[in-house]
C-alpha cells in the first residue's frame, strides 16, 4: 500500500468505526443514514456499514456524487437521496415510517422518540483514552487484513508548495475522497514572517481585569502579558484560590510577571475602594481597566423572584459604577477602559431578563459587549479597543460573530432574524448564500454576518 494511501486511513478509519460501533452499537439488520457520503469518512461509513450487513441509506449534493455511490459502493439508486431536498420524507417512506437506527449528522432539535446524541472528537480519544485508540486502529487494520475494507477513493495529492490549494479545494464542498499533502525534496515551504503586534502595553503601569478568575478573565491576562504588561490585579470575590487561577500566577511568575488577586466584591464600594487602595500601594500606577464582572441566575422573568434580580445587577452596574467614582476620586488617570458586556441587553435571551437588564445599563456607560466569541476575536477586539482604532474606523462600534448556521435553505433561524431591528443582517446572510460558489451542499452551511454580535466600544476617562 502506498504512503499516501496508509495516511489516509486513522482519522476517517478510527472516526467511522468508534462513531458506529463503540457508540451507535451498529448491528446486522438496523438502518443507518450517512451524511456526506462521498467524503472520507462516508465512504467509510459506508463500509463499515456493509461489513455487519446493516441498511445503508446515504445523502449526497450532486447527481456526480450520486452516480460515484452507485458506481463504487453499490448504493442502489432508491436509497440515494440528496442534502438539499427535504429527505426526511423519503426516508421514512423508504423506511415505512420506522426511520434509521443510527444517523451520521444531527438532525433534530428534540429527542422525544428516545434516541440519543453523540459528538466525536478522535483528538480527544487519542489524548485521553490512548488504549481505546490502540483498540480502534487494531479492529480497523483487521478489516484491512480480512478484505473487508478498502482505503477511500480517489486520493488527491499536493506538494507542500500547493497547501493553500488544498484547503481552497476542501473549502469548495466539492472534493471526493481524501486529500493529501505530500513532502518532497525539492519542495517550497511557504512561510510568512511574524507580525508585529498591534499593541505594546507599557511595562510600568499596571492593569485591573475586574472578574478575572473566569475563563475570560484569564484569558485577557494572559494576553496583556503577552503584550507587554508586566503588572496584573485580578479583581475576584474567590481571589487567588481557585486553581486555575493559582497555575497563572505561577505561569507568570515564571516570565516575571506579576499578577495579585485579592479578594474583592466590586459590587460593594468599600471592597471596591480597599482594592483600588491596595493596588495604588504596592503597584505601578493603573493605565488600564478590563471590567468582566457578572452573576447569572437564570430563571423565566415570571418565576423571578427579588433575590435572583439584586444577585445578577449589583455585579455589572453597582460594580461599574462604584469603579468608576473611586478612580474619579483619586484622580487616577487612565489610558482606557473596556467594559465587556452582553448582546443580550439588545437582542435579550430566554430565561436572562435580569442579565439583559444590566448588559443595558452597561450599554448606556459605553461597552465592549461579546458574546460566543472566539479567542483570536477577542484579542482582535481588545487591540482594537486599546489602540483606538475602534474609534476611527467603525465609530466605536464593531459588531461581529452573529451567525446564522442552516442545514437546509428552509430551516428556521435564529429567533433574532425576525426583529425588524436586525433586518439588515438577514438581507445581508440572503445576499451571502445566494453568491456563495455551490449553495447548499452536504456540510453544514455557517455564514458570519458583519454587524452582528460583539458590540465594541472603548470607553475612555
Amino acid at each position: 500500500m502506498e504512503l499516501k494511501m496508509t495516511a489516509t486511513i486513522p482519522m476517517i478509519f478510527c472516526t467511522a468505526y468508534y462513531s458506529f460501533f463503540n457508540l451507535g452499537r451498529l448491528v446486522l439488520g438496523e438502518t443507518v443514514l450517512i451524511h456526506a457520503a462521498v467524503g472520507g469518512v462516508g465512504q467509510v461509513a459506508i463500509m463499515l456499514a456493509n461489513t455487519v450487513g446493516a441498511d445503508v441509506f446515504a445523502t449526497v449534493s450532486t447527481p456526480e456524487k450520486k452516480q460515484f455511490l452507485m458506481d463504487t459502493y453499490g448504493v442502489e439508486e432508491e436509497r440515494i437521496f440528496f442534502s438539499r431536498d427535504s429527505f426526511t420524507k423519503h426516508i421514512k417512506k423508504a423506511t415505512n415510517g420506522e426511520g434509521v437506527d443510527v444517523n451520521s449528522r444531527l438532525e433534530m432539535s428534540r429527542f422525544d422518540d428516545n434516541v440519543s446524541f453523540s459528538s466525536v472528537d478522535l483528538t480527544d480519544v487519542y489524548q485521553k483514552r490512548p488504549m481505546v485508540m490502540k483498540q480502534l486502529l487494531s479492529n480497523v487494520f483487521k478489516l484491512f487484513a480480512k478484505g473487508l475494507t478498502r482505503p477511500v477513493a480517489p486520493i488527491t495529492s499536493y506538494s507542500v508548495s500547493d497547501v493553500e490549494m488544498a484547503f481552497r479545494s476542501l473549502q469548495s464542498g466539492h472534493v471526493f475522497g481524501k486529500s493529501v499533502i505530500e513532502l518532497q525534496p525539492d519542495d517550497l515551504v511557504k512561510v510568512y514572517p511574524p507580525q508585529k503586534p498591534q499593541v505594546h502595553l507599557p511595562s510600568e503601569a499596571s492593569y485591573i481585569v475586574v472578574g478575572g478568575s473566569g475563563g475570560l478573565g484569564r484569558n485577557i491576562a494572559d494576553w496583556l502579558s503577552q503584550h507587554g504588561a508586566r503588572h496584573i490585579v485580578l479583581l475576584t470575590r474567590s481571589g487567588d484560590n481557585k486553581s486555575n487561577v493559582k497555575r497563572l500566577i505561577q505561569r507568570a511568575e515564571s516570565k516575571g510577571i506579576i499578577i495579585a488577586a485579592p479578594r474583592c466584591d466590586i459590587s460593594k464600594e468599600a471592597d471596591a475602594r480597599a482594592a483600588i487602595s491596595m493596588v495604588q500601594r504596592d503597584v505601578p500606577p493603573v493605565r488600564c481597566v478590563i471590567f468582566g464582572a457578572m452573576v447569572l441566575r437564570d430563571c423565566l422573568f415570571e418565576n423571578m423572584q427579588n433575590d435572583d434580580y439584586r444577585a445578577v445587577i449589583p455585579p455589572k452596574v453597582d460594580g461599574l459604577w462604584n469603579l468608576h467614582k473611586i478612580l474619579r476620586k483619586v484622580e487616577q488617570q487612565l489610558d482606557f477602559l473596556v467594559n465587556l458586556s452582553s448582546i443580550s441587553g439588545v437582542i435579550g435571551n430566554r430565561g436572562q431578563a435580569a442579565y439583559a437588564a444590566a448588559s443595558s445599563v452597561n450599554e448606556v456607560l459605553d461597552t465592549l459587549e461579546t458574546q460566543g466569541l472566539e479567542e483570536e476575536e477577542l484579542h482582535a477586539l481588545l487591540a482594537g479597543a486599546i489602540s483606538g482604532k475602534m474609534l476611527d474606523t467603525c465609530n466605536g462600534h464593531c459588531i461581529t460573530s452573529l451567525e446564522i448556521e442552516a442545514s437546509s435553505p428552509t430551516e428556521q433561524g435564529p429567533f433574532w432574524m425576525v426583529d425588524p431591528r436586525f433586518s439588515h443582517l438577514v438581507r445581508a446572510i440572503i445576499a451571502a448564500q445566494v453568491t456563495s460558489e455551490g449553495g447548499y451542499d452536504d456540510r453544514q452551511k455557517t455564514t458570519a454576518v458583519p454587524l452582528a454580535t460583539t458590540i465594541c466600544r472603548s470607553w475612555r476617562l
